[in-house]
């Protein structure tokens, strides 16, 4: 979880540690038209008990897609600052090694991350920040784990894998363009650059 080792002996990944495995009590996945509610339930469990975890379940769906209110002990302003862990001229030293080292043949493929923080005059709604993502991300599976106080959340347009019955699927994509080109798609299929990324994925 943390990407990389003693990184979770900082925040933001302190409450996640080096790696969690975390089984869902109950998950709600939309497809299109379709909705699918599942929730798992100890062996043991009788059908009075299995109703009304449902019965609560429901309840929390509900008061996740309500307009979430202020607390009442917020004096926040709403105000926001975002501000660059790393200067301009440290990631391009960074991008400019990597390709260095492409050059080299010690590397093949990397893909460059840096950090930002954002603070805000309010806490933030992991459920208010999904909704958002799923009006500029339209398509992609976003997800959230929480974890004490934190959560880690996202987008992403890949599937990890799939299981159904024997078999296995994944997605892989590699290239992007920007949706304002004309003849994007096209132009990704015949780009040499982006073919050699794709290649590499696929390997």
């Amino acid at each position: 979880v943390a990407f990389g080792p003693g990184a979770s002996a900082t925040a933001p990944w302190r409450a996640f540690g080096e790696g969690l495995f975390s089984l869902p009590r109950w998950r709600y996945q939309r497809e299109g038209a379709e909705a699918f509610l599942s929730f798992a339930l100890h062996a043991d469990t009788d059908r009075d008990h299995a109703i009304a975890e449902y019965g609560h379940i429901v309840q929390a769906l509900g008061a996740a897609v309500r307009p979430e209110e202020p607390s009442r002990g917020d004096s926040g302003d709403g105000s926001t600052s975002i501000q660059s862990c790393l200067s301009v001229e440290r990631w391009t030293s960074l991008v400019e090694r990597a390709l260095a080292e492409i050059q080299r043949g010690s590397l093949e493929k990397v893909v460059l991350a840096r950090k930002t923080l954002i603070q805000s005059g309010r806490p933030f709604q992991p459920t208010r920040v999904l909704e958002r993502l799923g009006i500029s991300a339209v398509g992609c599976t976003r997800f959230v784990f929480r974890e004490g106080a934190g959560a880690f959340l996202g987008v992403t347009p890949e599937k990890l894998v799939g299981l159904k019955g024997l078999a296995v699927s994944t997605e892989a994509l590699a290239g992007s363009i920007s949706s304002r080109v004309q003849g994007g798609a096209e132009a990704l299929a015949v780009s040499e650059k982006d073919g050699h990324e794709h290649a590499i994925v696929v390997r």
